[in-house]
């Protein structure tokens, strides 16, 4: 929802040779329903709030037909997991699943939202400027499974398009430290906590 809300609404101010009338937002989700973790009713409210807002679903497919992705999903929990690799894995796999779909469909460029998590953690941030050459340290014991969890799934998605990819697709990563927008439906998510 708020992917489209910005697609409509901040493309025509900031991006004036874009013209917004002709973006399209498609959410695409390999399986049955969207957000299939959850209770199949608050599914059903999301999809209708997402098709409101002018968002196009797309279930059970893969990225056929797209010219250009933009990954959003990481699993993020209210509480920190008993073993990290809950989160790692799900991370890592799905950034990786989502690359391989678009670069077999001929995509173009895929937008990967990964985090500030990716960078900041476990590393001296003293007088520091980040670039993209920096990354968190994932195995410096004060870092959360979720800031790991972004770090490991970048750092993949970046050696998929070194060793992969190799030139026949282009990806840039977006590494916000928030993302805001309206809630949907009444079951309250880590995001929606904030």
């Amino acid at each position: 929802g708020i992917i489209a809300d910005l697609a409509h609404r901040t493309l025509p101010k900031d991006f004036r040779r874009i013209d917004a009338r002709e973006a399209r937002v498609v959410l695409v989700e390999a399986g049955p329903r969207v957000l299939p973790a959850f209770k199949e009713t608050l599914s059903t409210v999301a999809r209708k709030a997402l098709e409101k807002r002018g968002v196009e679903v797309w279930l059970g497919e893969a990225v056929t037909g797209c010219e250009f992705v933009h990954h959003v999903a990481s699993p993020i929990p209210s509480a920190p997991p008993k073993d990290p690799n809950d989160l790692i894995i799900p991370a890592r796999e799905g950034t990786l699943r989502v690359l391989r779909a678009s670069l077999a469909a001929g995509v173009r460029r895929v937008v990967v939202t990964s985090s500030v998590a990716a960078v900041l953690y476990g590393v001296d941030r003293t007088g520091k400027v980040f670039t993209e050459a920096d990354w968190s340290n994932p195995d410096d014991p004060r870092i959360g499974a979720y800031e790991q969890s972004k770090t490991i799934a970048e750092r993949a998605a970046w050696a998929f398009m070194d060793n992969e990819a190799k030139g026949r697709m282009e990806m840039v990563t977006v590494n916000p430290g928030l993302v805001l927008g309206p809630m949907y439906g009444n079951a309250m998510s880590t995001s929606n906590e904030m």
